[in-house]
């Protein structure tokens, strides 16, 4: 698939295709046995295999095929850049363009057959091309017993019997034809030449997991491909660093010494603003605030819960959905002071599991379990316990500033006192939109600029945030620390 992706499924014509629903498709029509590949190119696209992970958990490890699935981003990434990259980088491996540090299996055994190289060095080679010429994260996960790693793989390029070209020129011809608008498929295969810089304990950084087993006593085997991690030594012997590494699904830590040519730092890879759209997002949010209601994000995605839903006597199942899964902009500029009137205080975005429609709801008119045991109450009984809570909130009678603050520290972010930089200081920070620092000094947050806070909604990361005022034409942002260095 190649196009647009959601958050949990791709964008056709008629609405989002779910991740869930293809797989339980594969899963219904697929024989005990049979393997499936899956080459996705879309934003959001790692995500498809969580809700194959699911799937495999729920079933106790017992899907009725195997699969091997390569997304282009991660879980939680936009995709950008070259929109051939991912199948260029796919017909290179089927050519087998691949450069030796990858393919060490490519040669000629005791028989005269060609060994080709194993999926775990063609994904290896791929998560590299795309580290080079996008700079984006690939996703790879592979699943049951007809595929491993270490398997040739599979779509290697070659000619009939009867043919009298090279081994697959023809077809080789007509994949590059296809593809003719692609500048990945006219380069050389190179790996992602990583400039050198200094390295401090603590940097979060991007390194290259070679391929394996993370700790001896794991069951997960993880694909070489690039990794957020936290550099936990600097520079040893043999120009080895110590980081560890994390697996964002399912959650995975684990330490490893890695090579300085194997680590870059993560604002080097092409951090694209966290948004689809970003100002329809801060301004409804803005509307919120000002009629004393707010998004509290501490209640992760895909969450289960139950509802209430206007005056009916019935709870109805749901699940907590990203912001990236509302259409904000289809929102009329009055939505927030007529519905749930009077009901101030936190409110969570979710998707009805009855008719996959999505609204924003009061979190007091929630029942979220704790676990599998926890009673649900009754509709009756949740409306009681959703009165109460609505007092409660009344009282407390927040301004549309506190809203907003209440929001971002439910993200988990914190707002670093100017004070921590001098006013005079001179800093660089990075302008995601386009991947450039600029100067800029530090700011302060004063009550009616909502639009300054409101900004921190186009940045996915938890942790210290910052107010800085840019030097080209004085506006203030909100920006992660990590965005924000002293000039020197």
């Amino acid at each position: 698939y190649g196009g647009h992706g959601k958050p949990r499924g791709f964008c056709m014509d008629d609405g989002l295709f779910r991740y869930r629903d293809i797989v339980e498709l594969m899963e219904t029509y697929l024989r005990k046995g049979d393997s499936a590949w899956f080459l996705v190119d879309c934003c959001y696209s790692g995500n498809f295999c969580t809700f194959l992970q699911q799937q495999e958990a729920e079933t106790g490890h017992q899907l009725k095929g195997s699969y091997c699935c390569i997304m282009s981003t991660t879980h939680d990434e936009e995709a950008g850049g070259d929109e051939w990259c991912l199948p260029g980088a796919f017909v290179s491996v089927m050519e087998g363009n691949l450069p030796s540090k990858d393919n060490t299996n490519n040669h000629v055994d005791g028989n005269g057959m060609t060994v080709h190289a194993t999926i775990a060095e063609a994904i290896s080679f791929m998560a590299d091309r795309h580290a080079l010429v996008k700079m984006d994260r690939m996703t790879a996960f592979v699943s049951g017993p007809s595929i491993s790693p270490h398997d040739s793989f599979p779509f290697v390029i070659s000619a009939s019997s009867d043919s009298t070209e090279p081994p697959g020129k023809s077809l080789a011809k007509s994949i590059k034809k296809f593809l003719r608008g692609s500048s990945t498929i006219n380069e050389s295969s190179l790996v992602p030449q990583i400039e050198p810089f200094d390295l401090n304990e603590g940097d979060i950084v991007f390194a290259k997991w070679r391929g394996g087993r993370p700790t001896n006593d794991s069951e997960v085997y993880l694909l070489p491909t690039w990794y957020r991690a936290t550099v936990l030594n600097a520079i040893g012997e043999n120009n080895l660093a110590r980081v560890q590494f994390e697996h964002p699904t399912p959650p995975i830590a684990w330490e490893y010494e890695v090579d300085m040519n194997d680590i870059t730092h993560e604002l080097n890879f092409n951090y694209r603003y966290f948004n689809d759209t970003p100002s329809g997002i801060q301004r409804n949010q803005r509307r919120m605030a000002k009629c004393g209601k707010y998004v509290d994000y501490s209640v992760a995605c895909s969450t289960r819960a139950y509802g209430l839903w206007a005056d009916e006597d019935v709870l109805y199942e749901a699940i907590v959905i990203s912001d990236r899964d509302i259409q904000w902009k289809g929102i009329n500029k009055n939505h927030f002071e007529k519905k749930y009137t009077g009901i101030v205080g936190p409110y969570v975005l979710v998707e009805w599991i009855d008719d996959e429609e999505w609204t924003i709801v009061p979190l007091c008119h929630l029942f979220i379990p704790k676990d599998s045991l926890d009673t649900v109450p009754t509709a009756t009984e949740l409306r009681a316990r959703a009165k109460i809570m609505t007092e409660q909130e009344t009282i407390l009678s927040r301004s549309p500033m506190e809203c907003l603050l209440q929001s971002f520290h439910s993200a988990g972010k914190t707002l670093v006192p100017a004070e921590s930089f001098p006013s005079s200081a001179h800093l660089s920070c990075f302008w995601a939109e386009d991947s450039e620092w600029y100067d800029a000094k530090s700011g302060k947050l004063h009550d009616d600029e909502l639009n300054v806070l409101s900004s921190h909604l186009c940045y996915k990361e938890s942790g210290a945030y910052c107010i800085v005022r840019w030097d080209e034409d004085g506006s203030k942002s909100c920006l992660p620390m990590k965005f924000v260095r002293r000039k020197r």
